[in-house]
């Protein structure tokens, strides 16, 4: 079962979420926790400061109805109600009575303070002995009230969960929806070109407006897109020129052999060799391209022995002096040190020169091909130029390609040599310019 993407880019954003949800929550409970512990300990300091200030003052004045009624007071200013009772239990004051029997100036200041009593009723009492001179006075039963700013601090943290929660949603989603706009529409359309071209349709192409690497992989597949169509129009003209290839010999042979038949015709030896040329060219179409065949499917192995290079060139040289040269005002030009030898495949050596220079011969209608070979420490260089009519530029990534041909011919010599380059380890580079001629240089290492 595939999972798209874009839900495993929205699990992975709820997962985040979620990361992120439970960490705000933490730091808030943490946050909360730790100043309620704050709160709690300034009112402890409170009720104990209040405890001991009463005892102080009972012991100076030795008047508990007086003390209570003030203390009472001055307990609701830093938010505490209470109750005062003497030592036999009976209630002295409370925060009501000394409210209520305050001066108006003193009520009117302690208002704002005794209205926070209302709010809280819904908590309990707690009882402190009163203690002077080692003897107990009697009781003050303390409750705590409602502290604003605590209020506020706790509203505040609350707010600042809550829109750290819905940045963190609105992020997300603005994440996701980035994501899926700069990645996944490009990597859609991708997908989409990607299955047409398998599909047959050549002339597939991607708008991009990226610069990214996401632009690098548009641009990279465009790239491939053209060489396909290249490559598909390159199949098509190959097969009408092989057809054309083998028209050219069986019609000859065909049409020669039927007036041989008729009585038309008599066979004499020059028409026999004649007919054995053109067998001979449909035998080399043939056997090029069992040795692509071979080739590529390494199904031809390296066999390397000690092969004598001069030699090589010069048996070369002679074949195609001696049967393609005839007639033509080409010189062929072989540069190569005396005796040269080195450990190699001969069968491919040769076969890879020679093709070469035939496609040199092929391309150059007047001048020369010149063949330069030398040996630089554990490296063979081997270097063919020609005064031919040379390669355009656009078309210099295709040489190699099967069935591509710029001259007479299916195509397949580059092919075949550009396959045997790769079998020995070497590499192969082309230079050309349109009417002044090629240049193809080779390094084997040995």
């Amino acid at each position: 079962m595939k999972v798209k993407i874009k839900y495993k880019i929205f699990c992975f954003t709820a997962f985040f979420f979620i990361i992120v949800f439970i960490s705000l929550l933490y730091m808030r409970n943490l946050l909360l926790s730790d100043f309620n512990e704050f709160v709690e300990g300034g009112r402890e300091d409170k009720i104990y400061w209040i405890t001991n200030y009463l005892e102080q003052r009972y012991q100076e004045e030795k008047d508990f109805n007086k003390v209570a009624e003030d203390i009472a007071r001055l307990a609701l200013i830093i938010g505490l109600e209470v109750k005062i009772f003497n030592d036999n239990d009976i209630l002295v004051t409370d925060t009501h009575k000394a409210f209520n029997n305050a001066l108006p100036i003193i009520k009117k200041r302690l208002s704002s303070f005794y209205g926070k009593v209302e709010g809280a009723k819904n908590k309990e009492f707690v009882s402190y002995p009163l203690f002077s001179g080692g003897e107990e006075i009697g009781t003050i039963e303390i409750r705590k009230l409602d502290d604003e700013k605590t209020f506020l601090f706790v509203k505040r943290t609350n707010q600042f969960f809550l829109i750290s929660i819905s940045i963190s949603i609105f992020g997300a989603l603005l994440f996701n929806f980035l994501l899926i706009r700069s990645i996944l529409n490009p990597l859609n359309l991708l997908h989409s070109a990607t299955s047409m071209i398998g599909e047959g349709k050549k002339n597939i192409r991607i708008h991009s407006k990226t610069n990214d690497e996401l632009g690098e992989l548009i641009e990279s597949f465009n790239l491939m897109a053209n060489k396909l169509e290249k490559m598909e129009e390159i199949r098509k003209v190959s097969i009408a020129k092989f057809a054309h290839e083998l028209r050219t010999p069986l019609t000859i042979i065909q049409g020669e052999i039927e007036g041989a038949i008729d009585g038309i015709i008599t066979l004499s030896q020059d028409r026999l060799i004649s007919l054995l040329e053109e067998i001979e060219k449909l035998k080399k179409m043939v056997f090029n391209l069992e040795d692509l065949y071979k080739i590529q499917k390494k199904l031809r192995k390296v066999s390397k022995r000690e092969v004598n290079l001069t030699s090589l060139l010069e048996d070369i040289k002679k074949v195609f002096h001696e049967k393609l040269l005839r007639d033509r005002n080409i010189e062929i030009i072989i540069n190569v040190q005396k005796d040269l030898k080195i450990i190699s495949d001969e069968e491919l050596l040769n076969q890879m020169i020679f093709n070469l220079i035939s496609n040199a011969v092929k391309a150059t209608d007047k001048g020369f091909v010149k063949v330069n070979v030398l040996k630089e420490d554990e490296t063979l260089i081997v270097q063919i130029e020609d005064t031919g009519r040379g390669i355009k530029e656009e078309d210099l990534p295709y040489i190699f390609d099967p069935f591509y041909s710029n001259t007479e011919g299916f195509g397949v010599g580059l092919t075949i040599v550009k396959e045997i380059v790769d079998i020995l380890d070497g590499e192969i580079s082309v230079h050309s310019e349109i009417n002044r001629g090629t240049k193809v240089s080779i390094k084997i290492p040995i």
